[in-house]
């Protein structure tokens, strides 16, 4: 009697925690349009748009701004844009493996059976996938169902005693299972750890620059100093051809004295050398824009010396090794000197000289 009362009061309850994730995923769905960027229907075109990384990064930093989307944060935000929906599937795969398989059949190998099936469905979606922002946290994941395969393959062997043909006891498959459980566990503590010293590293190059800091990076980098003075020279000289300097005697220049006569550069002449320092400037701009790197795509591993005005490391930059020098005290003359040297180094090509990938100056980060 008391479970006839007990049965439709659970029943309730279970029904309401089974439209949670329901009403979770309709109020999503209703903010979509701030979650995943879509083309807009016109020429009859829609779907998602394809985005770099640079793209998606900016995205993302909108995204986080939008006041509609805070009380959902923690649903879509360890996820890629295109999965924003990917949490609630996930809660309903965790009821399957948790809530389903026991009730499925009284019969345990069946239930192995079924747990064995939905893992590898579960392999090949993360592996094909990958739902997660950070790579680690999908390499873990994709981990985590083959530990999962291989516990419900355990409980098989265990009911069908087949393990017992390569001489395997059932306490000998527990041990299996537990050392296997271990070195996930030791895996995710040696990814954290490592990790952790690459951000530790980090914080000493990647940091948010000061106004002045900046100020300086960005009147270096665009060469205002040197354009500024070439138009100041160029107002100071226009329409001037001679000056007369009168001689030690004293003679006037209505009399027979001598003078002396110093002549500037005459204003075609000038104009000449003004075109070709504009020129100048316009070609050095070009050169470092062609090599202006986002700093996202610069990834540093290891510290291996000290340059001229920072430390060099090893990392890699859009996925190729390369050697990155950083730049720590930010001065007019560091910055100078790191203009300069990018300007040599990018028109140098040599099998004796490593070849220069770009250079990188903003908000976060300073190198080449």
């Amino acid at each position: 009697q008391e479970y006839h009362i007990f049965k439709p009061i659970i029943i309730c309850f279970i029904g309401l925690y089974q439209s949670i994730p329901i009403i979770w995923m309709i109020l999503l769905y209703r903010q979509k349009h701030y979650l995943c960027p879509n083309r807009s229907s016109q020429n009859g075109q829609s779907g998602p748009i394809i985005m770099n990384q640079e793209d998606i990064d900016i995205f993302i930093e909108n995204r986080d701004k939008i006041i509609e989307l805070l009380p959902l944060r923690f649903l879509y935000k360890d996820y890629k844009i295109n999965k924003w929906w990917f949490e609630v599937s996930e809660m309903y795969r965790r009821i399957i493996f948790v809530s389903v398989l026991p009730i499925i059949s009284s019969i345990s190998a069946t239930k192995a059976s079924f747990g064995c099936i939905l893992a590898v469905m579960s392999i090949v979606y993360f592996r094909e996938e990958e739902p997660y922002v950070y790579e680690f946290t999908n390499v873990f994941a994709y981990l985590a169902q083959f530990i999962i395969l291989l516990t419900f393959y355990g409980a098989l062997s265990i009911e069908t005693g087949v393990m017992l043909v390569f001489g395997l006891s059932d306490f000998g498959i527990g041990i299996l299972l537990l050392i296997c459980n271990l070195l996930t566990i030791l895996f995710v503590l040696v990814m954290t750890w490592r990790r952790y010293n690459i951000k530790k590293v980090e914080s000493r190059w990647r940091r948010v620059l000061t106004d002045i800091e900046f100020d300086i990076i960005a009147s270096v980098m665009n060469d205002d100093e040197n354009v500024h003075v070439d138009y100041c020279c160029s107002e100071l000289t226009h329409n001037t051809s001679m000056i007369e300097l009168p001689t030690t005697d004293g003679s006037s220049s209505g009399g027979g004295g001598s003078r002396e006569k110093v002549y500037s550069i005459s204003s075609s002449s000038h104009h000449s050398d003004r075109q070709s320092s504009h020129h100048h400037h316009q070609s050095h701009q070009q050169l470092l824009s062609q090599h202006l790197l986002n700093w996202k795509d610069v990834i540093i591993t290891k510290k291996v010396g000290a340059g001229a005005f920072g430390e060099v490391f090893k990392g890699t930059c859009m996925g190729e090794p390369v050697a990155i020098k950083t730049m720590l005290d930010i001065t007019k003359a560091n910055v100078k000197d790191f203009r300069s040297e990018i300007l040599l180094t990018a028109t140098l090509r040599h099998p004796n000289i490593v070849n220069f990938v770009g250079a990188c100056w903003g908000m976060e980060l300073i190198c080449m």
